[in-house]
């Protein structure tokens, strides 16, 4: 698993947010895509994330958009998201057995197209066939019966998988199999386009894969996965359909397996592995009673140029057995003379009286014959036409490859005499500008002997009027901050004075006070932010108990309580421009004359907004 961008340069980087996903890191990138690992935040799982991008069509941009290459691929690029999120949408409509991998969820952003799907934890069946292949037949069945009851609900969605190989088959720990990367968007966007890397992968692709006009069903899975089967009994990837078409030099898995799995089910990826696609099995269903053993595999109709007995036909009226080989098809000449043999056949057996079954016999295995020998022709036809389209493409892109070495030929060459000029402008404009240098030089060294002389004059006169200025701002200040507290002195003893004066102790003050400890009279005074004037209250509380109450500036009312070492204050009064004030304090002692604590103040800015205050009480 690569991080981040170190191998992957066009990748979204490591900690980009896909909504409510967090990638981190890339688990694979293709032609087709890039697959991410990533972080559900909201289930709290991991989760894959394959984002659209084909490289052919499509680039990235700005470090996060993708867009296509140029106009001329736009219409690619959106036909190949559109089926991009047709195959998201019909994933993430049904469950699977597990053993299709999961598709939670499916987004477009950044101009392109995301899938969510199920991370999945093991090691590819490839991986598995590189160390312990062939594996027992039960063994392989427990791989492929559970994929096929998967890949049933995919086909029977309308899509199909188009890329089934080891690779793509992902082992878990406790040996359940899981399908994983999807084709279908990407083959209908390399037919559509011409232009993508094919999906399919040789040895595991069938025929009709390699011609535009080939026609794809469930029978194409299910030839994919009947090689993935012959690579498990044989330990060897089949040869790619193309070459069987000809020729066909693979050895049967009846014949590579013989005595080592059950007959059925080595017929079964025979059948499988039909080059013709309406010789296959059609259906997962059909494949898999094939596989099990619960229908019997059709005999497959006898290749040209082999021998196959023909049953005895016994004539009734002369009870005469008769048998007949079927002809040699190799050669034009050999199949008239066979032509003619069974005539001939015909004859004998209608002079002996019985011959009309035997007839109609041998009438069946030559139209069966002309039959098979026509689609062998039309099968060589498609084959020649895939091959020639074949070499086209690789003509077309060999000249493609030619006139773009070409090009960057002319490029490199273009670029080697700009870089040239560009070397001889830059060394003249090195020699005019050393000698601009000299003479700056030359002059710069006599202003500034000029300017160092002006500098040194004025910077002395400079300090000498600075030193002078801070002496006199230093007393300046001094004086001020002696004013200022003796003023500040006196308003101080001032407030103390009126405090006492208008809060005298009363007989029952005075009384309670020998059984209070607080009893007495206190300085109460209130910090508040903001406030055109500071403090915001110092006013003088009587105590002559635990409980407080009194008249609080103007029409206002104040009511404490004392509790161990606290002391709660609340307070309402009206202030000077008509503001409705009220506070809740509460306070800790400090000592047995000082309390202090904080508290809030309703009414400011007309009655709507508080404020965080400080309390300090003490004692007069």
């Amino acid at each position: 698993m690569a991080e981040g961008h170190d191998e992957h340069f066009v990748a979204l980087h490591s900690g980009f947010r896909l909504g409510k996903y967090e990638l981190q890191a890339v688990l694979g990138q293709g032609g087709f895509g890039i697959t991410y690992k990533a972080w559900d935040g909201e289930l709290n799982r991991a989760v894959a994330i394959k984002e659209y991008l084909p490289s052919d069509v499509a680039v990235r941009i700005d470090g996060s958009t993708v867009r296509a290459r140029s106009r001329n691929d736009q219409d690619s690029f959106q036909w190949g998201l559109e089926r991009f999120l047709d195959e998201a949408r019909a994933l993430a409509r049904f469950d699977h057995s597990g053993a299709v991998v999961r598709v939670y969820d499916y987004m477009q952003a950044n101009g392109t197209a995301y899938m969510v799907m199920a991370l999945v934890e093991g090691e590819p069946l490839s991986a598995l066939y590189r160390r312990e292949a062939p594996l027992p037949e039960e063994r392989l069945k427990a791989i492929v019966l559970p994929v096929l009851d998967g890949l049933e609900d995919v086909h029977q969605a309308g899509f199909l998988h188009r890329d089934i190989k080891p690779a793509n088959i992902l082992m878990r720990a406790n040996g359940q199999p899981v399908l994983i990367d999807f084709g279908a968007a990407r083959q209908a966007l390399g037919e559509k386009s011409r232009s993508i890397t094919s999906v399919f992968t040789p040895g595991y692709a069938p025929f009709e894969q390699y011609t535009s006009s080939g026609k794809q069903g469930p029978w194409t899975d299910i030839y994919a996965l009947a090689a993935t089967l012959y690579h498990g009994v044989t330990g060897k990837v089949p040869p790619q359909a193309t070459d069987r078409i000809r020729e066909d030099a693979m050895e049967p898995a009846i014949r590579a397996g013989g005595g080592r799995y059950s007959v059925s089910f080595l017929a079964a990826i025979d059948a499988g592995l039909e080059v013709f696609e309406n010789r296959r099995p059609q259906t997962v269903a059909q494949w898999r009673a094939m596989l099990t053993g619960d229908l019997a595999v059709p005999q497959p109709a006898v290749p040209p140029g082999t021998q196959a007995p023909m049953s005895a036909a016994m004539g009734p009226a002369t009870g005469m057995a008769v048998s007949q080989a079927v002809p040699s098809q190799t050669a034009a000449k050999p199949r008239r003379r066979g032509l003619l043999a069974a005539l001939g056949v015909v004859v004998l057996l209608v002079l002996a009286g019985g011959g009309y079954a035997a007839w109609t016999q041998i009438e069946a295995e030559r139209v069966a014959t002309e039959q098979r020998l026509q689609q062998e022709a039309e099968a060589r036809a498609v084959a020649e036409k895939a091959a020639a389209e074949l070499q086209a493409r690789e003509t077309a892109r060999l000249q493609a490859e030619a006139a773009a070495k070409e090009r960057a030929a002319a490029e490199a060459r273009r670029l080697a005499e700009q870089e040239e000029a560009r070397r001889k402008s830059e060394a003249d404009a090195r020699a005019r500008a050393e000698a601009d240098a000299k003479i700056r030089a030359e002059t710069e060294a006599r202003v500034r002997a000029e300017l160092e002389a002006k500098r040194k004059a004025e910077e002395e006169a400079r300090r000498k009027t600075e030193a002078e200025a801070r002496r006199k701002a230093e007393e300046e200040a001094k004086k001020q901050a002696e004013a200022e507290a003796k003023a500040k002195a006196a308003a101080e003893e001032k407030a103390r004075r009126e405090a006492a004066a208008r809060a005298p102790a009363t007989p029952p003050q005075q009384a309670a006070a020998a059984g209070f400890a607080y009893a007495g009279t206190w300085r109460l005074v209130i910090e508040c932010p903001n406030t055109p004037v500071t403090p915001f209250t110092d006013y003088p509380i009587s105590v002559a108990g635990p409980t407080v109450t009194q008249s609080f500036y103007r029409d206002g009312k104040g009511q404490g309580s004392f509790a161990g070492d606290r002391f709660t204050y609340r307070f309402a009064f009206t202030g000077r421009g008509g503001a409705s004030l009220r506070g809740n304090l509460s306070l800790s002692a400090q000592g047995a004359t000082r309390f202090a604590g904080s508290g809030k103040v309703f009414g400011f800015d007309r009655g709507a907004g508080d404020r965080d205050c400080t309390a300090e009480m003490t004692k007069l």
